[in-house]
């Protein structure tokens, strides 16, 4: 059958493209029929047999996809660093099983426009750090409570300050963070380098906690000092002004 323009031939990804010029059999221009209208030139038998692939058709969760750009999602069969970020990303926000077992994650997403990989791996191309494999993506040290990742709320941050500020866990139910029971007394730890630090024994768990709390925003003072000249200017004065919960 002959191939004209204004055909529209269905694809194995459940979506259609529309013949918009006819060049020669091995050159057919189409346009993916949504809301992106993509187009692209396909081999005639590969349009017979619906073998296209939209670089816009949702791959990941449902929610991602790859766009067109010059951001490869691999180099030799290995994910580049702004797509296994930009992947984890979305996987961490749209996995159900992984959201509901974990509050934490709740209410997370991503904004519409890192739905797009090109414009997440243009973001990070533009950063700094963003190629340094000692640093992290980071949604909320910017911008204090933020639930949503995106170009004008996330940052990349070294990664020791990245596991600094997430939440140490209290040892046992029902206790503050950082604080451990001892017989009748309580005792408070941080985690700080990787390492577990010993703060003292205290009689009440609120005496323990606040050991806790203080060490902790005297550690966040050191390291926003410590890397000042990498971190957004926002991330520092966020952590040097930090108040533990």
């Amino acid at each position: 059958m002959k191939i004209e323009i204004g055909q529209v031939y269905k694809t194995n990804e459940g979506g259609s493209a529309t013949v918009i010029n006819y060049i020669h059999a091995e050159k057919v221009l189409v346009q993916h029929n949504d809301d992106y209208k993509h187009e692209q030139f396909v081999q005639a038998s590969c349009l017979r047999a619906g073998v296209l692939k939209n670089p816009y058709r949702p791959s990941v969760k449902g929610v991602g996809f790859i766009g067109s750009g010059k951001f490869p999602r691999s180099i030799m069969s290995k994910p580049t660093k702004p797509y296994a970020l930009w992947a984890s990303m979305i996987n961490r926000c749209y996995c159900e099983k992984r959201n509901s077992s974990k509050k934490s994650l709740s209410g997370i997403s991503v904004d519409k426009e890192w739905h797009n990989f090109q414009n997440f791996a243009l973001w990070l191309d533009l950063q700094e750090n963003g190629m340094n494999p000692d640093f992290d993506l980071d949604k909320d040290l910017r911008v204090p409570g933020n639930k949503i990742y995106s170009n004008y709320s996330c940052s990349m941050v070294p990664r020791e300050i990245n596991k600094m500020v997430k939440s140490m866990s209290g040892y046992e139910r029902d206790l503050p963070q950082g604080v451990k029971i001892k017989g009748t007394h309580f005792e408070s730890y941080i985690g700080m380098n990787g390492s577990q630090f010993y703060l003292g024994r205290y009689q009440t768990a609120e005496d323990a906690s606040k050991a806790y709390k203080d060490k902790k925003q005297e550690y966040f003072v050191e390291m926003a000092e410590k890397h000042k000249n990498v971190i957004h200017a926002d991330v520092y004065t966020n952590l040097t002004t930090r108040r533990i919960a």
